[in-house]
């Protein structure tokens, strides 16, 4: 059996992709107090633009301006590694304010197989759906489907708009006692709001109407889930 005090997730994983997100990691470092976790971040460039970085010349076209313009690989390489370094700085204030333990690494993929490519068995990916008529719903599913159906992390869906969030247990959304949450993971969501919901369709359905977080377990392959 699983001690009461154990914790099942050691990190909550996000992606860092706007320069507007501030709020946002302010927001999962407190969750991640919550969950006694470490946040960490993974900011997602594109291989393209690497891969443009190692040209000496390059030209650009700025639609503000409407013109082509004159730049180089080395100042691309510039911009991005100046963009990443104030994205790890973001996040560390962030996590340092709230107490927890801070993560942050570039990864040159897409952000879905940017995500996908680091995470565990042990992980939380918090995601941010706004539902299925949303602009960047179609993108959002199928990061979402990718790290479902192809690592062992959990996904934890949060409504764009946070709820309330009344004190309780973690509670399984009508679930058979086969994909019941382990006692290790009702622990560590002990205080937080959160549905416990392995379908996808209903996760999606459930997160969509702004009521409460879903939490996707992947219990086939999470630590403790022989436990459960």
């Amino acid at each position: 059996m699983t001690s009461t005090t154990s914790t099942l997730f050691t990190r909550l994983v996000v992606a860092l992709e706007n320069g507007d997100e501030r709020g946002d990691v302010r927001r999962a470092a407190e969750l991640a107090r919550q969950l006694r976790a470490e946040l960490h971040g993974v900011l997602s460039q594109d291989p393209r633009l690497a891969a443009l970085a190692g040209f000496e010349t390059l030209r650009e076209f700025r639609v503000l301006e409407r013109a082509w313009s004159a730049t180089s690989g080395p100042d691309l390489a510039e911009a991005m590694a100046t963009r990443a370094e104030a994205t790890r700085t973001m996040l560390h204030e962030a996590c340092a304010a709230a107490g927890v333990a801070a993560g942050f690494e570039v990864v040159h993929a897409p952000v879905g197989e940017a995500i996908s490519s680091v995470v565990t068995a042990s992980d939380i990916v918090l995601i941010s759906y706004p539902g299925a008529a949303s602009d960047g719903a179609a993108e959002t599913l199928h990061r979402i489907e990718a790290i479902v159906g192809e690592t062992s992390a959990a996904v934890l869906l949060v409504p764009s708009v946070a709820p309330a969030r009344p004190s309780g247990r973690v509670r399984p959304a009508n679930a058979p006692p086969a994909v019941r949450a382990p006692e290790a993971l009702s622990d560590q969501f002990a205080g937080l709001a959160i549905v416990v919901e392995r379908d996808l369709a209903r996760a999606l359905d459930i997160v969509a109407r702004g009521v409460t977080p879903v939490l996707i377990p992947n219990l086939g392959t999470a630590p403790e889930a022989a436990n459960a």
